[in-house]
């Protein structure tokens, strides 16, 4: 009986250090001492550039530990399929993708200083900020002392079936080889996109959305500002992200790169430009999605 009962203690022991040591997830955002917040570049960077929280302020910090976040836990910083992860050689921080990542490489320490942090690479030099970089240091007083805030969860992304209208009076639409043009006088199949609102809720000036068509989604072409369709497998996402800008009853779609879709100068197709003219404004008319073709 003795033997049974110290067996039983042994079990939920156990599985009570288990429950603890199981990691704890907080989405969070850093801010640094210059009032600006690190967010997400392209091609694994990371910056500290923005002067607002959105989706690419917003981390996910992973205390191993579990339970309270505390001086000297254990953290990893993730984001989407990706992981923070320091470069010994160059003294910097970066982005990895998180299926290949080397976890020694990715685990980084708390140290709190007040109500601030500062975070320890896994080599024991100190995160800091350089310009817009996240480099390391030796010295620990060089350390940045973020400000970390806990984020609201995002909301689950909302999808409107729509149609464009410029100010002409002519509909955005989809022409073949993953063309655009702004040419159509009605409202057909061509010119019904899904447009994806990734903060979820209720549409509002400044979010970020998608313009999706078929398995097709509005790109922004960094090299000449043409705005044109590509496949969305595969896609670069930070070049097929817009922002609706609400301008009374009207909207305009800003670009990846900050500018605005207009009509080219060839009336029909669509370009970007940074003048907020008549021809980029337009209406976003709510449709219903084309029945498929039999």
């Amino acid at each position: 009986m003795i033997k049974t009962i110290r067996f039983v203690f042994c079990l939920f022991a156990f599985a009570a250090a288990a429950v603890a040591q199981q990691a704890t997830e907080i989405p969070v955002s850093l801010k640094a001492a210059n009032g600006r917040f690190v967010g997400q570049v392209a091609n694994g960077g990371l910056d500290v550039n923005s002067e607002s929280i959105t989706a690419k302020q917003t981390f996910v910090l992973v205390d191993i530990n579990g339970g309270k976040v505390a001086d000297g836990d254990s953290v990893k910083i993730k984001m989407e399929e990706s992981l923070w992860h320091e470069d010994k050689e160059k003294k910097t921080i970066n982005r990895v993708p998180a299926r290949a990542a080397i976890e020694t490489e990715c685990v980084f320490k708390l140290r709190v200083r007040g109500k601030l942090i500062a975070l320890e690479a896994p080599s024991g030099r100190f995160v800091a900020v350089d310009g817009w970089s996240l480099v390391t240091t030796d010295d620990p007083t060089k350390a940045t002392a973020f400000d970390i805030q806990a984020v609201a969860p995002k909301s689950a992304p909302t999808a409107y079936t729509v149609a464009f209208k410029f100010a002409n009076g002519k509909f955005m639409g989809m022409v073949p080889q993953g063309g655009m043009d702004a040419s159509a006088d009605a409202i057909g199949a061509n010119q019904t996109f899904t447009m994806i609102d990734l903060n979820g809720n209720q549409l509002s000036s400044g979010d970020t959305v998608r313009l999706i068509f078929g398995q097709s989604q509005l790109r922004e072409d960094p090299s000449d500002g043409r705005i044109h369709r590509v496949p969305i497998r595969g896609s670069v996402e930070a070049e097929c992200t817009f922002r609706i800008i609400v301008v009374g009853a009207n909207i305009l779609l800003e670009t990846p790169k900050g500018k605005y879709v207009a009509t080219a100068t060839d009336g029909k197709s669509l370009t970007s430009t940074e003048k907020k003219d008549e021809s980029s404004l337009m209406t976003a008319v709510p449709t219903t999605a084309p029945e498929p073709k039999k």
